[in-house]
């Protein structure tokens, strides 16, 4: 995989955390006003994602990522410039995780983690 060029464009998106990323964040000392609760328009379930801020992640600042070391799952996989190789072995790092992840994915017993920031 390429190494970041701090572009910030994978950080335009909007990520589903995981109850293990929201834990491990808080623990590190973010606080639950960065996170926020959205609701999936097709199948209405809801997740936890970041706030972006000015099309950006709250989190990105400067170019870096200010939680770096504690950053979610999917953007420690993740790369701007991902193969079909690289998204491949996202899928099977994520069925390690969650075996529904790919049958799942809007799962209302995968994504209703809001419990955690509120």
């Amino acid at each position: 995989m390429d190494s970041c060029k701090r572009c910030g464009d994978c950080c335009t998106h909007l990520v589903t955390l995981l109850d293990s990323d929201i834990k491990r964040l808080l623990k590190s000392g973010v606080r639950k006003e960065v996170f926020k609760e959205v609701t999936e328009p097709t199948f209405g379930i809801k997740y936890v994602t970041f706030r972006h801020r000015k099309g950006y992640c709250i989190m990105y600042k400067d170019g870096l990522c200010s939680v770096h070391d504690y950053k979610p799952f999917v953007c420690r996989t993740g790369t701007c410039s991902q193969t079909m190789a690289d998204t491949a072995s996202l899928v099977i790092e994520m069925r390690k995780i969650c075996p529904d992840w790919i049958e799942g994915m809007m799962n209302p017993h995968i994504c209703n983690n809001a419990d955690l920031i509120t």
